[in-house]
This record gives C-alpha cells, sequence and structure tokens, in this order.
C-alpha cells in the first residue's frame, strides 16, 4: 500500500505537466496560426489600398485632362483672353 501510495505521489507532477501543456500547446499553435494570418491579411489589405490609389490616380489625372479640354474649348468658342482680343481690336482697321 505504500508503495502504491508513493507510486501516486511521484506521478503527480508528471500529470500536472501533462495538464499544463495539454493548454499551453494548443494555445501556441493557435497564436502562431492567428500571426500568420494577420500577416496575410495585412498583405493583402496593403495590396488592395495600392490598387485603390493608383485607380483614383489615375481618375483625377483624367478628370484634369478633361477640365484642361473644355477650358480650351470654352476659350476657343469665346475667343480667347481679354488680352488677346484687346490686341485683335487694336491691330483691326477701323
Amino acid at each position: 500500500m505504500k508503495q502504491a501510495r508513493s507510486d501516486a505521489l511521484r506521478s503527480v507532477p508528471v500529470h500536472r505537466l501533462l495538464i499544463v501543456l495539454s493548454l499551453l500547446l494548443p494555445l501556441a499553435v493557435f497564436a502562431a496560426v492567428a500571426l500568420r494570418d494577420h500577416a496575410a491579411v495585412r498583405r493583402e489589405g496593403e495590396e488592395i489600398v495600392t490598387r485603390t490609389v493608383a485607380v483614383m490616380q489615375e481618375h483625377a489625372s483624367k478628370v484634369f485632362e478633361t477640365v484642361d479640354l473644355v477650358l480650351a474649348r470654352v476659350d476657343d468658342h469665346v475667343g480667347g483672353s481679354p488680352q488677346r482680343r484687346s490686341r485683335r481690336r487694336e491691330q483691326t482697321p477701323s
């Protein structure tokens, strides 16, 4: 009986170690996978933002180009700037 009790007492630290490992090992695996997934999601987010910025930059460029074309057509229709109109009046014989 003493022998059985002595064996049981010696196995208690081993059981505690196994219980602690059974809790910490899955936690460590979960943390490692979470870190890997976090890095992948962050990379994907940065790629999406980079593509979106490129599209928005191209759109803004096209808008400014369109505005320049419209202003040029208005300038052609109106007859140019006031300085050009006054020069034309001065050059035109009356």
